[in-house]
């Protein structure tokens, strides 16, 4: 009677395990990728929800976008109520479709944005996500 496993047996079930991670690896990638873009997508989306009701509050207030450092900032009576780096938390390029490198939304007391639209893409590896802020303060995802 024999107790534990040859040599043999145990390289084929390390061959085995590795084979079969490393088909797993590419998967996760892509899978953590998405999940990084969508986030930072949705982070803009809750940051220019929280523009709207914050205009509504206080009379009017500023999203501002900036490419260059990846972040985003909402300013109301005076002051940044809230920021989110998206480029940082997120890992992700962000992009502002356009000529621009920074994009300042203006939301007045209704709620109701003041500027152009703008659409802002989050890149990370093959993955990619966009929001597009209509003039009015409406989001689309994309």
């Amino acid at each position: 009677m024999r107790f534990g496993f040859t040599l043999l047996e145990l390289i084929l079930v390390l061959v085995v395990s590795a084979v079969g991670l490393s088909l797993l690896v590419p998967t996760a990638r892509v899978r953590a990728d998405r999940l990084a873009v969508v986030g930072a997508r949705e982070a803009l989306v809750g940051l220019v929800a929280s523009a709207r009701s914050r205009a509504l509050a206080q009379g009017g207030s500023a999203l501002i976008l900036d490419e260059a450092t990846g972040s985003a900032w909402l300013e109301a009576a005076g002051s940044v109520t809230d920021s989110v780096a998206l480029g940082g938390d997120f890992d992700v390029e962000v992009s502002l479709l356009g000529s621009r490198t920074r994009a300042t939304l203006r939301f007045d007391a209704l709620g109701i944005g003041r500027v152009a639209s703008q659409s802002v893409l989050f890149r990370r590896g093959r993955s990619d996500a966009s929001v597009v802020i209509s003039s009015y303060g409406g989001v689309t995802r994309r």
